[in-house]
C-alpha cells in the first residue's frame, strides 16, 4: 500500500494526459449547448433583424409601440443570428464549445504565466476553474465572448506586470471596443480590471501585502483610453447608462433569479460562499505576503458576488488565478516523461470514447421546445399581427416564431427608464402579485390570444377570464381566445 502511495505522489503525468482531462468539460459543453439558452432566441432575431434593417432604435419585436431600445448586445446578435442561419443548433453549439476550449486555453496560459510554467499546477486550476464554469455560465449567451476577453485582458496585464513592457497594454482599448459593442452591459468590468493594477503600482508594501513593481503611467493612460472607447458605438452615453437604468429598478430581482444575491439556502448560493471563503483560506495557507493587486481583485469581486450570484464568474475568473502564484514554490516543474504502455492503453481508450461521444453528439436532434405545441396551434389557426398576451419566460419563443409580444426575457426594456413610454414591468408584476385586478389588465388590452403557462397566475383564474374561452390545454399551457 505504502508503495502505491509513493507512486501516486511521484508520478508525473505527460501532457497528453493533461489534455484529455481538460476536453472533459469541452466534450460536456458541446453535448449540453445543443439546446439552445431562453435567451438565444431573441438574440438570433435581433440579430437577423439588424443584418435586413439595420441598427435598433425602436423595440420591433413586442406588441408595445416607439419604444426606445438599446440593442446592448448588437454585434453579439449579429454573430449568434449568422451562425445559427448556417448552421443551426448544431453551429451554436460548436461556436460556444470553441469560445470555451479558447477560454480554457487562456486561463491555462495566465496560470502558467503567474506560476512561472508550474505546469501541475496550471492544469489543476484551470480544471477546476473549467469543471465550475461550465455548467454555471458556459451557455448559448455573448457573456461567453466577454470570458474571453476577460482573460486576454489579464494575460496582457499580468505580462506587462512582468516585462514592463507597453506593446502588452496596446490591445487593451481594442478588447474594450469590441466589448462595449459585442455586450455593451458588461463594459465597465474592464477598467475596474486596471484599477488594482494602478492601486498596487501606486501604494508602497505595508504590513501583510507586497507588490511588484513596474511603470505606473502607461497604465494611467490605458484605463483613460479604455474608458473613452465606451463613447463608440451605436447608442452612445445611452450604452453607458443602462446597466445603471436597468438594475437600478425594485421589480428586477423578482423576474430574474441571477440578480439576486447569493443564498446559502440554495445549492447554487451555498457553492459560492464555500468558493468565496476556500479562496481565502488559500491566501491564508500560502504562508507569503498578498500581493495589493490580488487582493483588490479578490475583494473587488466578491463584493460584486455577494450583491448578484450572475458575477460569480468574475470572481472564478480575477479569484483563482492569483493562486497559482501563491502555491508556485510548492508546486513541481514539469519533467518530459516517456509514455508508459499503461499511459498508451489509457490515451487510447479515452481518446476512442471521446470520438464516439462526439460523433453521437454530432447526430442528436435538440430537444423540443416546451412551446413548440402552443406555436404549433397559434400557427394553424390564426395570423402573426394578433394581440397576444404571454408569461415573461415565454416571450423569446413566441417572438423568434414571429409572434409579437406582451413581454419577454429582456425585462430591462420594459422599463420606463430605459423604454421611456411606460413601466411595463411594474405592470406585469403587480398583476402577478395581485396588486393589479386581471379584469382590469384585460380590459386595457383586450388581448386577441392568451398563451398562458403553469408559472402565470391568470393560469389558475380561469373564473376570472369571462371574456375568454379555453381553446387549448396541455399538462404546462393554455391557450384562451377572446370571444
Amino acid at each position: 500500500m505504502k508503495k502505491l502511495i509513493n507512486s501516486l505522489k511521484n508520478y508525473s503525468p505527460p501532457k497528453i494526459i493533461g489534455i484529455l482531462l481538460l476536453l472533459i468539460p469541452i466534450i460536456f459543453s458541446l453535448a449540453k449547448n445543443i439546446n439552445l439558452n431562453n435567451d438565444t432566441y431573441f438574440i438570433i432575431k435581433s440579430g437577423n433583424y439588424i443584418l435586413k434593417h439595420g441598427i435598433l432604435y425602436i423595440e420591433p419585436f413586442t406588441m408595445h409601440h416607439n419604444f426606445s431600445f438599446v440593442m446592448q448586445q448588437w454585434l453579439s446578435a449579429i454573430i449568434f443570428a449568422v451562425i445559427y442561419n448556417i448552421g443551426g443548433n448544431l453551429g451554436i453549439s460548436i461556436f460556444i464549445t470553441s469560445l470555451f476550449t479558447v477560454i480554457i486555453y487562456l486561463f491555462y496560459k495566465l496560470c502558467s504565466c503567474v506560476s512561472d510554467n508550474k505546469y501541475y499546477l496550471s492544469l489543476f486550476l484551470t480544471l477546476l476553474f473549467s469543471l465550475i464554469m461550465l455548467p454555471i455560465f458556459i451557455t448559448s449567451r455573448p457573456q461567453v465572448i466577454s470570458f474571453v476577453i476577460y482573460l486576454l485582458y489579464f494575460n496582457l496585464l499580468e505580462r506587462y506586470v512582468k516585462t514592463n513592457k507597453t506593446k502588452y497594454l496596446i490591445p487593451l482599448p481594442i478588447l474594450s471596443l469590441l466589448e462595449i459593442n459585442l455586450h455593451g452591459s458588461l463594459f465597465f468590468i474592464l477598467p475596474c480590471f486596471i484599477l488594482p493594477y494602478i492601486v498596487e503600482g501606486i501604494l508602497k508594501e505595508f504590513s501583510c501585502f507586497t507588490k511588484d513593481k513596474y511603470k505606473v503611467g502607461p497604465l494611467l493612460i490605458i484605463f483613460i483610453l479604455v474608458l473613452l472607447t465606451g463613447f463608440i458605438n451605436p447608442y452612445g452615453t445611452d450604452m453607458l447608462t443602462y446597466t445603471y437604468k436597468a438594475l437600478n429598478n425594485p421589480y428586477l430581482k423578482y423576474f430574474v433569479t441571477e440578480v439576486k444575491p447569493p443564498s446559502i439556502k440554495e445549492t447554487s448560493g451555498l457553492i459560492v460562499c464555500l468558493t468565496i471563503f476556500a479562496i481565502l483560506i488559500c491566501y491564508y495557507f500560502s504562508k507569503r505576503k498578498i500581493k495589493i493587486r490580488y487582493f483588490l481583485l479578490y475583494l473587488g469581486t466578491t463584493i460584486l458576488t455577494i450583491c448578484s450570484i450572475r458575477n460569480y464568474c468574475y470572481l472564478l475568473i480575477a479569484g483563482l488565478f492569483p493562486l497559482a502564484d501563491y502555491y508556485k514554490d510548492r508546486a513541481r516543474s514539469y519533467k518530459k516523461v516517456n509514455l508508459t504502455k499503461i499511459d498508451k492503453l489509457m490515451v487510447i481508450i479515452v481518446t476512442c470514447s471521446y470520438l464516439i461521444i462526439i460523433c453521437n453528439i454530432v447526430v442528436i436532434k435538440p430537444d423540443k421546445h416546451p412551446l413548440e405545441k402552443v406555436v404549433n396551434y397559434l400557427d394553424s389557426h390564426t395570423t402573426k399581427d394578433v394581440l397576444l398576451y404571454n408569461d415573461f419566460n415565454e416571450g423569446s419563443y413566441l417572438e423568434f416564431n414571429g409572434y409579437k409580444t406582451y413581454i419577454d426575457p429582456r425585462p430591462e426594456i420594459f422599463l420606463k427608464s430605459i423604454n421611456r413610454q411606460e413601466d411595463i414591468l411594474k405592470e406585469y408584476y403587480n398583476l402577478q402579485t395581485g396588486n393589479l385586478r386581471i379584469k382590469d389588465f384585460l380590459a386595457k388590452y383586450k388581448f386577441t390570444y392568451l398563451v398562458l403557462s403553469d408559472s402565470d397566475v391568470m393560469f389558475y383564474k380561469e373564473e376570472e377570464l369571462i371574456d375568454y374561452k379555453l381553446v387549448y390545454s396541455e399538462k404546462n399551457y393554455k391557450i384562451y381566445i377572446r370571444k
